[in-house]
């Protein structure tokens, strides 16, 4: 529980300091992390509609927590992106249902019990198609 409120303490301090971006949910790494490595689902995947399915990254070194960005497609051409939503993970998993759309996914590892607030580069994108 203690290291659920400090996770969740440090992304309201990125927030407030303007580190961490709600609309993009870009953290300015200290590139002291190793960026975290996705595992699956794999890029490009198409999930059934109401299945929970399950999001894992390998552990990074260090890392206290995650946080998760996803976003969706907009149905433009061109695609444009919508931020749906920025999640705190306390391990390298993380079991989710959603609704039908073309979506993406990225990790950035964090730890709060740095004094400097260290970060990883986010990981690449990877999108996946729920039907």
């Amino acid at each position: 529980m203690k290291k659920r409120a400090i996770c969740l303490s440090l992304v309201a301090l990125l927030l407030l300091s303007g580190l961490l971006v709600a609309a993009g949910a870009a953290v300015k790494p200290a590139k002291n992390l190793a960026t975290p490595q996705l595992k699956s689902p794999r890029n490009g995947a198409t999930i059934n509609f109401g299945d929970p399915t399950s999001f894992e990254w390998r552990a990074v070194s260090g890392a206290t927590c995650y946080q998760m960005d996803l976003e969706v497609a907009d149905g433009t051409h061109p695609v444009t992106w919508k931020h749906t939503g920025t999640l705190v993970i306390y391990n390298s998993k993380a079991d989710l249902s959603f609704q039908a759309g073309y979506r993406r996914w990225r990790v950035t590892a964090l730890d709060t019990y740095s004094p400097s607030l260290m970060s990883s580069l986010p990981s690449n994108w990877r999108t996946f198609t729920v039907v």
